[in-house]
This record gives C-alpha cells, sequence and structure tokens, in this order.
C-alpha cells in the first residue's frame, strides 16, 4: 500500500452528488481547477464535499461548469456532426488529492518482465540508445491530452527513465488521426521497418470498428484481425522489434459513430497474447474497470467521443505496468 496522487477528471451536473473514485488521504485537501487551467475553484463556495461518503457537487451558485448545461447532455445515438461544441474540456473539471492504492503494481526493476521486451532492454543493459515507435490513430497522436508529455506514449517513457535513469530511448511518433488497421498496412514498412526500432507500440480498433449507416463496422473483425496480424508478421520479419499490442480504450456508447460490437475487437487483440514477443497492453479492461466503479464514461473523453483525457491516458500507463509486471 502507497500514498498516490491522482488528478481526476470529474463532470460536475447540477448540485448532485457524486462519488470520487477513490478515498481522499487525511488530512484532506481537494484542489479543483478546470482541465488545461491553473485558476482553482474554492470549497464552501464552489464546491461541497461529504469526508464520510467521499462525494463532492457543486453548490447551487458556484462558477464551477454545470454538465447537465452541455448541448449533448441526456442525447442518445448522437451525431457530433451536428453541433457546433460537443467536447467535454469546458466542462472537465481536475479534482487533485491523495489516496491509498490497494492495488500497488510493484514496480521494482528486479520485478519487471524483460523478457517481453528483450530487444529494449538489452539496449538499455548495454547503455545504447533505442528506439520506439509510436504506430496507432489519432490516440496514439496524443489528441486532447493537454501536452504531448501526457500522451501514453510519453508517460511510458518517463515511466522506463525512472525505473532505467540511465536509458536513453528516442520516441518516433508515426500515429495517424483517422487511421484504420487498413491505412496502417499501406504505412508499415516506411513508417516502422524503416524506422528498425528496438520496441514498436502498434493501437487500432477505434476506427475499425466504427458503426456505419447500415450498421456495419468500418472493418470487419476477421479483416481486422488479418491486418493487425500481417502487421506483425512483416515487422518481426524485417526487424528485431518488441511488439506492445494494445486492445482499444472505450468511445462513447451515446455517439452514433460507436459500435455494438467494439469489446470483440479487443478480443481479438488479446489472441495474439500468447505469440513469442507480443506484449498485450489491455487499456480497455482498465476503462471497464473504472465504469464499473462509478466514473462516467464522458469524464474519460475530452471530446465527449473517443479520445480520452490525461487521466484517459493516464490509464493507458497503468495497462502497460500490469503488462509488463
Amino acid at each position: 500500500m502507497v500514498i498516490q496522487v491522482i488528478e481526476e477528471p470529474v463532470l460536475f451536473e447540477e448540485t448532485k452528488w457524486q462519488k470520487l473514485r477513490f478515498i481522499p488521504e487525511q488530512p484532506i485537501k481537494l484542489r479543483i481547477h478546470l482541465y488545461g487551467e491553473n485558476s482553482s475553484f474554492q470549497a464552501g463556495r464552489d464546491y461541497l464535499y461529504d469526508e464520510e461518503t467521499s462525494r463532492i457537487r457543486r453548490t447551487k451558485n458556484s462558477r464551477i461548469p454545470d454538465w447537465s448545461t452541455h448541448p449533448l447532455y441526456g442525447k442518445e445515438s448522437f451525431n457530433h456532426i451536428l453541433y457546433n461544441n460537443y467536447s467535454n474540456q469546458p466542462y472537465t473539471c481536475v479534482v487533485r488529492y491523495t489516496y491509498k492504492e490497494f492495488e500497488e503494481i510493484e514496480e521494482s526493476r528486479g520485478k519487471i518482465n524483460k523478457f517481453s521486451l528483450s530487444q529494449l532492454f538489452q539496449k538499455i543493459d548495454n547503455k545504447e540508445k533505442g528506439k520506439y515507435v509510436v504506430f496507432g490513430d489519432s490516440i496514439s497522436a496524443g489528441y486532447e491530452a493537454s501536452a504531448s508529455d501526457k500522451a501514453y506514449p510519453f508517460l511510458f517513457w518517463e515511466w522506463i527513465k525512472r525505473q532505467f535513469p540511465k536509458a536513453h530511448l528516442e520516441i518516433v511518433n508515426h500515429a495517424h488521426p483517422g487511421e484504420s488497421t487498413r491505412g496502417a498496412l499501406q504505412r508499415v514498412e516506411k513508417a516502422v521497418i524503416q524506422e528498425q526500432p528496438d520496441l514498436v507500440s502498434i493501437a487500432y480498433g477505434m476506427n475499425d470498428q466504427t458503426r456505419q449507416v447500415d450498421g456495419t463496422n468500418a472493418i470487419s473483425i476477421e479483416e481486422f484481425r488479418e491486418n493487425i496480424s500481417t502487421m506483425i508478421q512483416e515487422i518481426r520479419e524485417k526487424t528485431d522489434a518488441d511488439i506492445l499490442l494494445f486492445t482499444s480504450c472505450l468511445p462513447n456508447p451515446r455517439w452514433v459513430y460507436t459500435s455494438e460490437n467494439i469489446e470483440q475487437y479487443a478480443e481479438v487483440i488479446r489472441s495474439f497474447q500468447p505469440m513469442k514477443r507480443i506484449t498485450v497492453v489491455d487499456v480497455q479492461k482498465e476503462w471497464q474497470k473504472e465504469l464499473k466503479a462509478g466514473k462516467k464514461i464522458e469524464s474519460l473523453l475530452l471530446n465527449n467521443l473517443n479520445h480520452p483525457n490525461d487521466y484517459g491516458h493516464h490509464l493507458y500507463l497503468v495497462a502497460i505496468k500490469k503488462a509488463l509486471f
């Protein structure tokens, strides 16, 4: 059990009570500010906190934005194209506090599974420069993160440096917004293989699952599986890179372009776990855990559609750690 600092995104709805994700540590010190801004709100004037239940709410005359006034609040099967303002950013607050982490991930260097990333750790052990290629869509490109160093590839690199202070890793981000695995296959030679990386992360599925007008997916599950398999085969045949294979986070289920079978795409990714030097990072599992604990899916998606906020990117790092220990 360790003490952790969390910056939890919260969408305050009218004056309704809502439970924080964790129980703040004593003495309780909450700092609440708007996403991407430094100014903070005041206890009593802007919000009330119930220590016994770990619940928080807006006051009646609060300066905290009321999410219930969002143009898409309560709407089902909405099409964002029909609205000028569909983002959650103006309504997303960040609650900063400390808490006791009971599900501790052992992060000592002696516990990390170096076999999973043998090529990378060989470079680290030999004090050589390693190369990490990020291959994916707009999520991997860091869209909606408040800064480039808040996106998951850079969170991962910062974590590696904390574990191995002398590590030297070059990050090459070749993620392409709006891309599915079909487009990725056309780019894999130039974007990945020609870079000759030591580590590649492959993170697709969000655009593949996109619901079409006729109810089908943009890329069928069968083609998705074949595309991922072909990418892996080409990378393994032409490079020495280890591969981190990500399941996708979850989009807003109220968005008209969210399919009903997105979890099946995650199952495709999980099916590659037994392959040598393939490490599956199950992001979707971590998101499902957050939702089960009571987090609103909208509080994890800054654009209200499919792009994680900083906390959502943090969940990617949590999934990486769990995959490597």
